[in-house]
């Protein structure tokens, strides 16, 4: 982390990297300050860190630490030869031989079922064919984040919940009615999103279910290097009344003092909220998963400048390149800096893979982390998406209003 100083226990263990982690030519945000004396005898607690984070260093394991940002994104063409775009959260954590969830992603398009189910079950296979969940986390009750949930399990029986698997998810609280009528909107009916999760955990777990459920403060997680504090925790937390304002905020520290901030799908409101309170002390991290999938509804400017990352992660198609508070979400993360990726341009997904040394991490498109991932560009003129859909962004890195259903015929202008 750019402000934080963690000590390395032992000089060995700089050579205990992973497959992944000892690729130091891949990836395109590293940072690995130099390492300190391994005499040293006590550790130097983490100034920006929130009080409940600091002195929660894990010894760190001698297994790749990641975090994969899945992607759960798909464009079709439906009857009218128009486009639509559907995206989603799914992000699988591994440390030290456990795996954690957070959030399962989209059902009801098969596009997006069948890229996740290939994500996960290459993930199995790495992992000698079976993953057992000890965490899972759903953020909010929409579909783009809980929906795959029952048939994420029955696609992939590879993927199971451990015996002792811990799970955080709010009681559902009906603020947003117009997303709760399945006549009005099916895709976004939240109530019925949160049942089916509550049945699938009931048929698990039985009368043992309030042992393994969490529906407020969860307190803070170990799972192996990875330390896991939760913010806007409180079943109705969000003041704005919107079922997005009230996702569940991760903060992930790892033992080597790299931070990675998970903002569900919160918005403008939620942002200013947080940090104004239980985010106010937080600052300087080095991965930013956005709200809201990267759209103009989030990553205000003032919320960026004071996390001020080196990476920010956004888990939709081109919503970054949309209208927002001060511009563009590529616009800002120009001005700060930031490397910005997209789980949609990395079509096996966008994982971060973390060293033993310091800060050190890497940002890799692919499960197998070979591929270094690939950045949202940052400059004006067509950007390719998949599936023949290109764009185009002006100075401003704005996205015009003009799409291209077939980009191999297109002419550039």
């Amino acid at each position: 982390m750019k402000t934080s100083r963690y000590l390395i226990f032992s000089i060995v263990f700089a050579l205990l990297l992973s497959a992944c982690g000892a690729n130091q030519g891949a990836g395109a945000a590293s940072a690995a300050p130099p390492q300190q004396e391994a005499a040293a005898e006590s550790e130097t607690e983490p100034d920006t860190l929130p009080e409940q984070v600091q002195g929660a260093v894990a010894e760190i394991d001698r297994e790749a630490d990641r975090l994969y940002f899945l992607n759960g994104n798909d464009i079709s063409v439906n009857e009218d030869g128009g486009l639509v775009r559907v995206q989603s959260d799914c992000i699988v954590l591994r440390s030290n031989g456990q795996y954690g969830m957070i959030d399962t992603g989209l059902d009801g398009f098969d596009g997006v079922e069948a890229r996740l189910s290939q994500q996960l079950q290459e993930l199995a296979e790495e992992n000698g064919g079976q993953i057992s969940l000890d965490y899972l986390v759903i953020t909010h009750a929409h579909m783009d984040h809980g929906g795959y949930f029952a048939e994420l399990f029955a696609d992939n029986p590879s993927i199971t919940l451990s015996d002792d698997c811990r799970i955080f998810l709010k009681p559902y609280e009906d603020n947003n009615p117009s997303y709760s009528d399945p006549e009005a909107e099916p895709l976004y009916n939240n109530a019925q999103v949160y049942e089916e999760i509550m049945e699938v955990l009931t048929e698990r777990y039985g009368n043992d279910l309030s042992e393994h459920l969490w529906q407020e403060n969860p307190g803070q997680w170990q799972m192996g290097d990875f330390t896991l504090t939760f913010y806007n925790t409180a079943p109705e937390a969000a003041e704005s009344g919107r079922l997005n304002d009230n996702s569940i905020v991760t903060l992930i520290a790892h033992a080597n003092g790299t931070t990675a901030l998970l903002m569900g799908d919160c918005e403008l409101s939620a942002e200013d909220n947080l940090i104004a309170g239980e985010l106010s002390m937080l600052r300087d991290v080095d991965i930013l998963k956005t709200g809201h999938h990267g759209m103009g509804t989030s990553s205000g400017i003032t919320f960026l400048e004071q996390m001020n990352p080196q990476v920010v992660v956004a888990t939709g198609i081109e919503g970054m390149y949309g209208q927002g508070y001060g511009g563009s979400l590529a616009a800002k993360c120009r001005d700060l800096g930031a490397a910005l990726y997209s789980t949609y341009q990395n079509e096996e997904g966008v994982v971060i893979d973390f060293g033993t040394d310091e800060g050190e991490y890497q940002v890799y498109n692919g499960l197998g982390c070979e591929v270094p991932a690939v950045t949202c560009p940052m400059e004006s003129g067509w950007i390719e998406l998949e599936d023949g859909l290109r764009i185009f962004v002006d100075d401003n890195l704005l996205k015009t209003d003009e799409e291209i259903l077939n980009a191999g015929q297109a002419e550039e202008s």
